[in-house]
């Protein structure tokens, strides 16, 4: 989930700064990729494998990040944030309440 929300902002942050219009989408290229992998753990071992399938897959023509994006995974992730932090405000008001 941790990489579909980082392309997600990879995504919201190129569209923030050169506008949805006169852009061309943005590319997912190896850095990024290896990125992403760093900043969600993931191991030496399996982000060299990964890195090798991305480039035989991919050679010189990466994927547009819109491509990789699941927006239902995404909208249903935000979904769930969003009732865990009502969840607790309701917590904290009972809690509150009972005092």
């Amino acid at each position: 989930m941790e990489l579909q929300e980082n392309l997600n902002a990879m995504v919201e942050e190129f569209d923030a700064t050169y506008g949805y219009a006169d852009a061309n989408p943005v590319s997912l290229t190896l850095k990024d990729l290896q990125d992403f992998l760093s900043d969600v753990g993931v191991s030496e071992e399996i982000s060299e494998e990964l890195e090798k399938a991305f480039l035989e897959y991919f050679e010189d023509d990466y994927p547009l990040t819109e491509t990789l994006l699941d927006s239902k995974l995404f909208k249903a992730n935000e979904q769930r944030k969003k009732e865990g932090k009502l969840i607790k405000q309701v917590e904290t008001l009972q809690a509150s309440l009972n005092k």
